[in-house]
């Protein structure tokens, strides 16, 4: 992490812990260069402002990052996380429907997932799916068909809303911590959290 004033770097899984005070930033093309030193620990980072693709997760960050801690140069990405290329193929867990935030619990249960022009939706208790066409930030998803199991609250409640807002037009907004956000009529909402 790069604050205004310093650098925090955790490596090695946690294991390596450097924190020191930012003593030289160069702005080179295409990128930037923070370094410093502290109580005989030295790190320099250099961040190339080219997308990056961590290998691991096959999320895509808005940086390739390279720090060089103790003389040890390590290859990595960092910077926003950016939106899939495509929604098909993946998995989103709900942590908030309309202004309710899910419990830990409820949020592990509740998923929204994209398989090619399918879309299928659970918070636990019914089983939503209809087809999806994701354009220009607009998602427009066709009559939703659903299992018909009667379910306790709040989860009937939940799936009510779900369903009115996939009744209607729906903009979508990616955050940039890896979420999405579908915005439907007045508050109206799905808030998601990419599975990786």
């Amino acid at each position: 992490e790069i604050t205004p004033t310093e650098i925090n770097y955790a490596g090695n899984y946690g294991s390596t812990q450097i924190r020191v005070p930012i003593s030289k930033t160069v702005q080179r093309p295409g990128g930037v260069q923070y370094s410093g030193t502290a109580n005989g620990q030295s790190i320099e980072v250099d961040i190339l402002y080219a997308q990056c693709n961590d290998g691991m997760s096959d999320r895509r960050y808005q940086h390739s990052v390279s720090p060089t801690a103790n003389g040890t140069t390590y290859k990595g990405c960092g910077g926003a996380i950016l939106p899939p290329v495509t929604l098909n193929g993946t998995q989103w867990r709900i942590t908030h429907i309309d202004s309710s935030a899910l419990t830990a619990e409820q949020s592990a249960k509740a998923s929204v997932r994209f398989d090619k022009d399918r879309i299928g939706v659970s918070v636990g208790c019914n089983q939503m799916s209809g087809g999806y066409k994701a354009e220009n930030h607009n998602l427009t998803v066709s009559t939703m068909i659903s299992t018909m199991m009667g379910c306790p609250a709040p989860l009937d409640s939940y799936e009510r809303s779900i369903s009115a807002l996939f009744g209607e037009a729906v903009h979508m907004r990616y955050t940039d911590k890896g979420g999405l956000e579908l915005l439907g009529k007045g508050s109206r909402k799905l808030v998601l959290q990419q599975v990786i």
